[in-house]
């Protein structure tokens, strides 16, 4: 259990500083009944809900099987998004808050959604289960996707809550509803907070592990490349991995790389996603951090059989000095018959 706290407290270790921003709480509305969503608010959250394999690919970059974690934990993974759903006519507001859980656990951020770097950021807390956040919006939306863990086997005086709390609003939802939950809750006519989560349980496809070396090229985090090993799931090597990261003119950080064989070097499989620094340990915050980011993506066999999706960290939250040839480590899931989930190769990033 310490071993967990401390991988969580590491990674996304940064001390809050207030901007002294000040906001006219609106009016608050209460929430519509779970599962009844307005359909501008559905369609934005169907944008930016977390698939089930890349919420559990998501598990791999700390020193634990997470598989062997779901043994002891209740896994949800929960999305937040707040902001002006309706823009028009909508006021901008100040979201600067935090998420916590009086149940035993801890929590992990999968990704930030829509942050503007260096203006917006997610910080952590002495405490495993809380995170916060600056943010503002408005015309326009902001979110964070992330995992609660819920020890199992605990006896509660009350009822474990899941906390969000804000100036514009607070409100709480009980923990044991997370395993599928939908709701909204308005602040005013055109902007409240959408929240969307489900509990995750082993995949019962086929996965592994892969890991090796990011290196950034020269001076910059623009681009680089990436070479490792694509493991199985009870770690012995089943293909060497290599490819290259870049930013396009747009600012997209795209990734492409492939898998060759262990005996001959012929590509069994292709490799596409995207990366990102994490936003409070990226280079325009803390210049002498090593760089911490994660990356997500979907593979697929050459002769076409079949495919999945990977993700994993690079960088290690204990390195303080510049370099560019950091550690990463990851996941990757199969699509299987057995799996509900999407079986398309559709090219991320494009």
């Amino acid at each position: 259990m310490h071993t967990f706290h401390r991988l969580l407290t590491a990674a996304f270790l940064l001390v809050l500083v207030s901007c002294g921003r000040q906001s006219t709480a609106p009016e608050q509305n209460a929430p519509l009944p779970a599962g009844e969503i307005p359909r501008e608010v559905q369609a934005r959250l169907d944008q930016y809900v977390i698939q089930d394999e890349d919420a559990l690919a998501s598990l791999a970059p700390g020193h634990f099987d997470p598989n062997d974690h779901l043994n002891d934990y209740d896994v949800y993974a929960v999305t937040y998004l707040w902001g002006a759903f309706m823009p028009v006519g909508s006021t901008p507001l100040v979201w600067d808050g935090k998420t916590w859980s009086n149940a035993v656990g801890a929590m992990r951020v999968v990704s930030d959604i829509d942050f503007e770097g260096g203006e917006e950021i997610l910080f952590d807390s002495t405490l495993p289960g809380q995170f916060g956040w600056i943010s503002s919006t408005a015309h326009d939306l902001d979110g964070v996707s992330f995992l609660l863990f819920v020890k199992r086997g605990v006896v509660y005086f009350a009822p474990p809550m899941l906390t969000f709390e804000t100036q514009p609003i607070t409100f709480s939802i009980p923990v044991e509803e997370l395993a599928n939950h939908k709701s909204y809750h308005p602040v005013d006519h055109a902007s409240g907070v959408a929240v969307f989560a489900r509990q995750i349980r082993n995949s019962p496809c086929p996965g592994g592990h892969l890991g090796g070396t990011w290196v950034f090229d020269l001076n910059t985090r623009t681009q680089g490349h990436f070479s490792g090993v694509w493991l199985s799931a009870n770690h012995e090597v089943a293909g060497v991995l290599s490819g290259r990261f870049w930013t396009d003119e747009q600012g997209h950080r795209l990734l492409r790389g492939q898998v060759s064989g262990t005996v001959t070097d012929q590509v069994i499989m292709e490799l596409e996603g995207i990366w990102c620094l994490t936003p409070h340990l990226g280079i325009s915050v803390c210049p002498t951090c090593a760089g911490i980011g994660y990356f997500v993506g979907r593979w697929k066999y050459t002769d076409d059989s079949g495919g999945g999706k990977f993700a994993g960290h690079f960088g290690e939250p204990d390195l303080t000095a510049p370099t560019s040839e950091l550690p990463f480590r990851g996941m990757w899931v199969q699509h299987c018959d057995e799996y509900a989930g999407d079986h398309t190769w559709s090219g991320v990033g494009k």
